[in-house]
């Protein structure tokens, strides 16, 4: 009796001390099979839960996504794609395709269908000499664009993402692509198609029918409420890669996973990560008014002391999990070491309480360019007065044209109102000497 007394104390002990952790967290994470994968706000960019979303992975067909997007950025859907014997046998056909022949003609926009639903191979090479005229400058351009929107992890080295040593990215990169893709209508209406037909051409007397691969957009054993669209991808070195983007209640999420082991277990680790965004999260938004007021002491190029006040133009927004409030997220300044001047960049960031493991601590930041250092009276008046110091030449410079402006308009103005009294003295002259003249035939003997 006294050994089981002794075992429940503990046990009551052991949940006493893991309760509190669990209600620091306040929610299940979730558990993936996959290799790499991140899970991001669409809006903001926010990552909310990641594993290892910066290592290298080859992307497999999931490269779709950035050679459709190039497609319809610099082509129109009714273009025509005429198949050179490179595109066309470059591709094996041990790999996706749709069977297109040497000077087979089709259209951008039957293309673009072909590589997003069934990941042609081939149609994908049409698409890259049509806007660089080869594979190889369109390969750049993927990477160009790629670091556009901020995917610096990442190089292409052809249109399709069959495996090349040099074709790599990450699932952080491929989460940037596809927010940007998918603020592009006409990409976003072919990302999320479920089945298209492709008509007979000058080569092909048969329609070809294409049906969407990616399975939580056409099965029903994996379909997903409110999925805006994605691409699945597979090579034996890639593994299992798929990009879905979901829409609930006017939130859009990207969940990406790399290197998956098995067919199904994409699908799962994918429904894992958007449940758990789309239940577990707030958005927070912190105003300019909610920064708080504190004058920074700094040292200017100088080397004198002075006062730093800052406070953001606009709102910033994020999302936390539930169990984090407004008030429990702290503020900081970031400052360059040493003197600080009107180039330096500061940056305001928030921060998660300490223990809070049920995301991606990273919340946001809020950047300042072009700072303006002030001595503690000044800082302080100009916050009495709600104003913004302004200082330079060019400031100077636009300040002295404007009063030249005022005083060339009051001018004009003065001008244009002795104009009109003259015009007015004038008719009144006339209409007083035609009255005598008037007086003067009346008096006239007859």
């Amino acid at each position: 009796m006294k050994k089981i007394l002794s075992l429940l104390i503990i046990m009551t002990m052991l949940c006493t001390l893991v309760m509190p952790l669990c209600a620091a967290d306040g929610v299940r994470q979730p558990e993936l099979i996959s290799e790499s994968a991140v899970l991001m706000d669409a809006e903001t960019g926010q990552v909310l839960w990641e594993k290892n979303m910066h290592d290298r992975k080859y992307p497999a067909s999931i490269t779709k996504i950035i050679t459709v997007l190039l497609a319809v950025e610099n082509l129109t859907l009714t273009d025509t794609i005429k198949m050179s014997e490179e595109a066309v046998h470059s591709v094996s056909r041990d790999s996706s395709h749709i069977a297109l022949d040497v000077g087979e003609e089709i259209t951008v926009e039957h293309a673009i269908t072909a590589a997003l639903l069934v990941s042609a191979n081939d149609a994908c090479n049409g698409i890259a000499e049509k806007v660089s005229g080869s594979v190889e400058k369109f390969a750049a351009l993927m990477t160009e664009k790629a670091k556009e929107v901020g995917a610096l992890g990442t190089n292409f080295n052809n249109a399709n993402g069959l495996k090349d040593e040099k074709h790599y990215t990450t699932a952080y990169d491929m989460a940037m692509i596809t927010r940007h893709a998918i603020k592009n209508e006409t990409f976003r209406k072919y990302f999320g198609m479920s089945r298209y037909i492709m008509p007979p051409n000058n080569k092909q007397k048969e329609e070809r029918i294409f049906n969407n691969q990616h399975s939580m957009i056409t099965d029903p054993k994996f379909k997903y409420e409110g999925i805006v669209g994605g691409k699945a991808g597979y090579t034996t070195d890639a593994q299992y890669t798929l990009v879905t983007a979901a829409e609930r209640e006017g939130r859009t999420l990207i969940a990406v996973v790399m290197r998956s082991p098995k067919l199904n277990d994409k699908y799962t680790d994918t429904k894992a990560l958007l449940d758990y965004g789309f239940q577990n999260f707030t958005k927070v938004e912190f105003t300019p008014e909610d920064v708080e007021k504190t004058d920074i002491p700094v040292k200017n190029e100088k080397g004198d002391d002075t006062t730093l006040r800052l406070t953001m133009n606009e709102p910033v927004s994020f999302y936390v999990v539930n169990t984090v409030s407004k008030t429990d997220i702290t503020q900081s300044f970031d400052l360059p070491d040493g003197k600080i001047s009107k180039d330096s960049v500061v940056t305001l960031s928030f921060h998660l309480p300490d223990g809070v493991s049920g995301m991606y601590p990273t919340l946001d930041s809020y950047t300042y360019q072009n700072v303006i250092l002030k001595s503690d009276e000044e800082a302080a008046a100009l916050a009495a007065a709600g104003i913004q110091a302004k200082q330079g030449f060019f400031y100077y410079i636009g300040q002295f044209f404007k009063i030249v402006g005022i005083i060339a308009l009051s001018l004009f103005g003065l001008l244009v109102l002795l104009f009109v009294a003259l015009v007015i003295r004038k008719q009144r002259y006339l209409k007083r000497k035609r009255r005598r003249m008037e007086e003067m035939r009346r008096r006239r003997p007859r």
